[in-house]
């Protein structure tokens, strides 16, 4: 009984450390600064509105498209992929971040 009580507390704490980790920039590259998804060339696209000619620069830009949108306070699947680009846009279809992922 100790040992599950002791294990659960453990468990907790850990939880409660991540929560005060510092969080993300909203334009960060991949963990280990590693810049797989090309974030450093997107900073020109923060602010403007999304929408049909805004993806075709970004893809040209990027020379990808693995773009993924994610609109601000909806949840997304947590299936992380380093060469993907995540638009965060708000109900404007503004892009709010750009992050790797």
């Amino acid at each position: 009984m100790l040992a599950v009580a002791g294990a659960v507390c453990a468990q907790a704490q850990s939880i409660v450390a991540m929560s005060r980790a510092p969080k993300t920039p909203a334009t960060s590259a991949s963990p280990g600064g590693q810049d797989n998804c090309k974030r450093r060339l997107t900073d020109r696209f923060l602010g403007q509105r999304y929408g049909p000619a805004v993806r075709s620069q970004l893809t040209r830009a990027v020379m990808h498209d693995r773009i993924r949108l994610v609109h601000a306070g909806v949840p997304v699947t947590p299936d992380y992929r380093p060469d993907r680009l995540n638009l965060i846009i708000d109900r404007q279809q503004t892009i709010m971040a750009i992050r790797c992922g």
